[in-house]
């Protein structure tokens, strides 16, 4: 996230209309992110894992966690069509930060 919010702007400068920061936690806990990151993105619970689980981006994290998560991701879409998918591995953070989304615009 820190990277969006510091690329917000040169993001914003190349048409994206909006940065959506989703995390399968409640909204309680979106809302605090929101508060103490700042920045101009929108912080968006998907308690349920209900878009999680839409775009195929599920980790079971049962055994550490007690729940399923998601992956770490970064996706644009335009008029509601995916145009760009980018998905983390085993953890990693090589695929899906603001550069990666600002190189593709």
């Amino acid at each position: 996230m820190p990277g969006f919010i510091a690329d917000a702007a040169a993001i914003k400068a190349k048409g994206i209309d909006e940065i959506v920061i989703v995390a399968v936690n409640d909204p309680f806990v979106m809302a605090h992110w929101g508060k103490s990151l700042g920045g101009d993105l929108t912080y968006l619970a998907d308690t349920h894992c209900e878009l999680t689980a839409k775009l195929g981006l599920v980790l079971d994290a049962t055994a550490a966690l007690g729940n399923k998560r998601c992956v770490w991701y970064a996706l644009l879409a335009q008029d509601g069509v995916v145009t760009h998918l980018w998905v983390e591995e085993g953890g990693a953070m090589d695929k899906s930060k603001s550069s990666d989304v600002l190189a593709a615009l």
